[in-house]
């Protein structure tokens, strides 16, 4: 249900300014730093920080996040959207059952409250269900919901 950028090929906007089909550019996961730059706007700098928010992120698992880059305007994101796919594979989750207070901290999105809130709940309930401890996170972050394909629970036996 997210938008993922799936075309082949696109017409040109932002890569230059002819009027010409291009091929995708890549797979924004795993895009390095040249692949970006060959976006209209993103030079060394916005390319650097693109990568760097992908990798304290652990991956983008929706294009939108895109505009979370500090700097970006919305001509670049529109391109990166374009220009690029998305491949949920190439994410790095977290085990919501054995994550400790470092590995949540790398996301942005969660508060130092929310983290510590959160492993209070999951020693005091350890017998919890799964569920019990994604629903901990949708509680508190309805609006980010797509942010929770990042955290995961083992399948119960």
């Amino acid at each position: 249900n997210f938008p993922t950028a799936v075309q082949q090929t696109r017409h040109t906007i932002g890569l230059d300014n002819k009027n010409q089909d291009h091929k995708l550019l890549g797979e924004i996961n795993s895009a390095d730093t040249s692949q970006l730059k060959r976006i209209q706007g993103i030079g060394s700098v916005y390319s650097n920080r693109i990568v760097k928010f992908r990798k304290r992120l652990g991956g983008f698992v929706d294009i939108e996040q895109i505009a979370a880059v500090y700097g970006l305007n919305e001509n670049m994101v529109d391109s990166i959207k374009k220009y690029f796919t998305l491949d949920l594979s190439k994410v790095k989750k977290i085990s919501l059952e054995d994550a400790n207070s470092y590995e949540l901290r790398r996301y942005p999105f969660l508060s130092e409250k929310i983290i510590d809130e959160y492993l209070e709940f999951r020693t005091k309930r350890s017998t919890e269900s799964a569920d019990s401890l994604t629903n901990f996170f949708k509680k508190r972050l309805n609006k980010y919901d797509f942010y929770l394909l990042y955290l995961y629970t083992k399948p119960e036996l």
